[in-house]
């Protein structure tokens, strides 16, 4: 607490002799005629006019206090956990992951640390890995906003395992304050089938073939027999066998594929699953294409050449359903 004033400081001295002098003079005068006897109460109420009179002047220094309260916080690390369901395809992850927790929080005792989940939850006892997807720039982008003075580190517990959303590495994220990542999961290769992409047109004009591309990966299978299907909306159109000849194996296959219904059509790539095979989730695959009925003849009959022909050409030529025609013969344009 600090007491200030507006005014200089050496104010004060001036008011209390002016305070004194003024209650001096109104007690007992600066003529010895008008002098009055030192007897009592006379000097009580001296100094009380003393002091009620300094107390007056020394309001004109408007004076006020200054009340500082200084609050020590510590610095934050922020940690930021995977809470997907394939953090525990590794044994022992949970327990691991919180043992971590607990101990970072007891030996880090002078930093303030906050934990939270991908979905931007805080996480205060219990870890639960029960999300469908794993997406680290939405996590990153949501941990970010909550940054504050005070943040020095980061630091992200996960699997690498990214479902959805971008890539954080080349995703614009602001972070402030240095990242650091903690990796789970065993590192050895496990026997696993996946498909790792299927490939498609966008558009098909229905009646019409189109092609469809596919990979798989296959881990720690060699010699052993898998079986993988292409289906449309839920119907098998095409299967086959695959032999991997080494532990690290990869098959890739086209097939034609015809449009047999319009509209959007669902595919599905599958591989069968191994034995002792720890994620399945990645044995299959879905991409769309769309099955547009016959195309329409559109003809555009010009005189001459205008801009409004162009950008309305172009505005057509963006539905892939129209045959579009641009001319100036009548005859033509009709046929």
């Amino acid at each position: 607490m600090q007491l200030i004033f507006s005014q200089a400081w050496w104010w004060i001295p001036i008011i209390l002799m002016v305070a004194f002098g003024l209650a001096y003079w109104m007690y007992f005068g600066f003529t010895k005629s008008s002098q009055k006897q030192w007897n009592s109460p006379v000097p009580l109420l001296f100094i009380l006019r003393f002091l009620s009179i300094g107390l007056l002047l020394f309001l004109f220094l408007a004076p006020f206090l200054k009340y500082t309260e200084k609050e020590k916080k510590k610095p934050i690390i922020h940690f930021l956990v995977d809470h997907s369901q394939s953090m525990l395809f590794g044994e022992g992850i949970k327990g691991e992951v919180t043992d971590f927790l607990s101990k970072a929080k007891k030996e880090l005792d002078d930093f303030q640390v906050e934990v939270h989940n991908l979905d931007g939850k805080a996480i205060e006892d219990s870890l639960f890995f029960n999300a469908s997807n794993t997406d680290i720039t939405s996590g990153l982008t949501k941990l970010a906003l909550r940054q504050k003075k005070q943040s020095k580190a980061i630091v992200l517990i996960s699997d690498g395992i990214i479902t959805q959303g971008a890539n954080p590495n080349f995703y614009p994220i602001t972070l402030k304050v240095p990242m650091y990542t903690l990796g789970t999961g065993d590192s050895a290769q496990k026997l696993d089938a996946l498909v790792d992409f299927v490939k498609t047109n966008e558009y098909v004009i229905l009646g019409n073939e189109y092609p469809v591309r596919f990979g798989v990966f296959i881990y720690g299978a060699k010699s052993k027999l898998l079986k993988y299907s292409i289906r449309v909306n839920g119907q098998l159109q095409k299967s086959g066998t695959i032999s991997p000849s080494s532990n690290q194996y990869f098959f890739e296959e086209q097939h034609l594929l015809k449009a047999q219904s319009s509209g959007m059509q669902r595919i599905s790539v599958s591989v069968s699953k191994l034995d002792e095979e720890v994620n399945t989730e990645n044995n299959a695959f879905e991409v769309f294409v769309n099955a547009l009925d016959n195309r329409k003849k559109v003809a555009i009959l010009i005189g001459s050449a205008h801009p409004d022909v162009k950008a309305v050409r172009s505005a057509l030529q963006i539905e892939k359903n129209y045959e579009l025609t641009l001319t100036k013969n009548l005859q033509k344009a009709l046929e």
